[in-house]
């Protein structure tokens, strides 16, 4: 997969045994799939847990860990990574929620969390995505996504979850000293998901939203998840960063980190060959 804007050799999006929503194999399994995959780096890239009071849309310690398995997270993860190390190179980090006005107002416990862990977290595998919005879910399910503006078409909760997005870009994630945003952007059009069902009525509004976007990104030096897991998805069928994002993402510099988004270990390195394909073909 040899392109000058696509951290070689890497799945930088995976999940593990910690995972509620996931399969809930060990996640030592994820570790030897990749070393099945030759790949030479995993991150590891669990969901951080929700601050305590924050409402789960699908159900208590639904979308993330509870917070207390944070801390058996990282030190599973840790041991894992020393006993790879001869065949595989282990990142251990997080995917951070952006957890801002819109979906209540719990950054400042969000970054209170992330400080207390950050010196064991590589920051390379940290990811900033946004998956709340209203009170929703934004990867749910359709009926939640209409929930957000009953009777409209989707393009109002497409532009909340940039908006969004935005807004976790511009919002401050210094803690004394030390800045902990996450260097990443998880998948950059997850309400895409249910493209297929959901279909926008003015995509132009949206895809001008979108580039934007991808503009404040390439200036402040940030990577973009270079997501498959969309095209596993009935109603998708593309992945998190389709034409002509991904082609404006190249124009722009921005530097590209494929992730499977693997809730199981089979996931792991997943559609590696469309990864390489479409660059090429780009």
């Amino acid at each position: 997969m040899d392109h000058p804007l696509l951290a070689p050799g890497i799945d930088g999006h995976t999940h593990t045994s910690f995972c509620p929503h996931g399969d809930r194999q060990p996640t030592r399994r994820y570790l030897e799939r990749a070393v099945e995959c030759d790949l030479p780096r995993l991150a590891i890239t669990e969901h951080l847990p929700l601050p305590d009071g924050f409402h789960d849309p699908m159900g208590p310690f639904q979308c993330a860990m509870p917070p207390a398995d944070l801390l058996p997270y990282l030190d599973e993860a840790e041991q894992l990574r020393a006993e790879f190390a001869d065949h595989l190179e282990v990142l251990v980090g997080a995917e951070v929620d952006w957890l801002g006005s819109a979906q209540g107002g719990w950054h400042e416990a969000t970054l209170a969390q992330l400080d207390s862990i950050w010196d064991r977290l590589a920051p390379e595998a940290t990811l900033l995505s946004v998956h709340f919005i209203g009170g929703t879910i934004v990867d749910g399910n359709p009926d939640l996504s209409l929930a957000y503006a009953p009777g409209e078409p989707p393009d109002a909760y497409h532009l909340a979850y940039y908006d969004a997005l935005d807004a976790a870009l511009r919002a401050s994630w210094t803690v004394g000293r030390r800045d902990l945003r996450p260097r990443r952007i998880g998948h950059l059009t997850l309400p895409r998901k249910f493209i297929r069902a959901l279909p926008l009525a003015e995509p132009e509004r949206v895809e001008e939203r979108v580039l934007r976007l991808l503009e404040r990104i390439a200036a402040e030096g940030l990577q973009l998840d270079y997501n498959t897991a969309g095209l596993d998805k009935e109603q998708c069928g593309e992945t998190y960063l389709p034409a002509p994002y991904l082609q404006h993402a190249l124009d722009l510099g921005i530097e590209l980190v494929h992730g499977s988004d693997a809730h199981a270990p089979e996931r792991v390195g997943n559609h590696r060959d469309v990864v390489a394909q479409t660059l090429r073909d780009a």
